[in-house]
């Protein structure tokens, strides 16, 4: 959620609007019935076909663009 890759530690760790940016999309995928940890971390099983992961994919577009339009 940063605008460039971090160089070190200081510039990886998340502000408060960063952890409320990332709760958000944790909460809009949960809603969407995808679980992810704070992390933004998943896993993926070998019965998923691109039906579920097209399913993320858009769940995960629709969340940034709820993300952008929040400013």
């Amino acid at each position: 959620m940063k605008p460039t890759p971090p160089r070190n530690f200081r510039e990886a760790y998340m502000t408060p609007q960063e952890n409320a940016k990332i709760k958000f999309m944790l909460d809009h995928l949960f809603d969407a019935g995808f679980v992810m940890i704070n992390t933004c971390t998943a896993t993926m099983s070998t019965p998923m076909t691109e039906v579920e992961i097209d399913a993320l994919v858009g769940a995960m577009k629709e969340g940034f663009e709820k993300l952008a339009a929040q400013g």
